[in-house]
């Protein structure tokens, strides 16, 4: 048998080159598409806004890292935005989502009291550039010109 792509194998990457070292993370995407009816029926669908969100849960060390980011840029809401690319490739399995334009929000702070686990953060950002998202360089949408 065959080794599997699993999310140890993922590796997450901001395009300063920084190494985001994360316990979950998640992209949502949302096409947009909406059926359309004639009299209560579905007749075909239109095309609608295309947006795209996820968070990166962080440990309080990746979190630093990102924090020297902040300072450098004046604070965490001054940051630029960032190509954040998730890459992994197990044997000839090669698999590389890209999303463009990523705008970190403000991180999140849950502690547990009774210890036994590692700290960690979670960190919303949203997909900003008109590039939007591309799946093993297949765009996932393409703005109309």
């Amino acid at each position: 048998m065959t080794q599997k792509l699993s999310g140890r194998d993922v590796e997450a990457r901001l395009s300063n080159g920084l190494r985001v070292s994360f316990q979950q993370a998640s992209l949502e995407l949302d096409d947009g598409v909406s059926a359309t009816q004639d009299q209560g029926y579905p007749s075909g669908w239109v095309a609608g806004a295309v947006n795209g969100s996820g968070e990166l849960e962080v440990t309080t060390e990746t979190l630093q890292d990102l924090l020297a980011e902040a300072e450098a840029a004046g604070s965490w809401e001054q940051m630029p935005e960032f190509d954040l690319s998730f890459y992994a490739q197990v044997g000839d399995l090669e698999h590389e989502v890209r999303a463009f334009g990523c705008k970190l929000r403000m991180p999140g702070f849950s502690y547990n009291g009774e210890g036994g686990e590692q700290t960690t953060h979670t960190i919303p950002f949203i997909v900003s550039s008109p590039d939007f998202v591309e799946l093993n360089g297949v765009p996932l949408a393409r703005r109309r010109t």
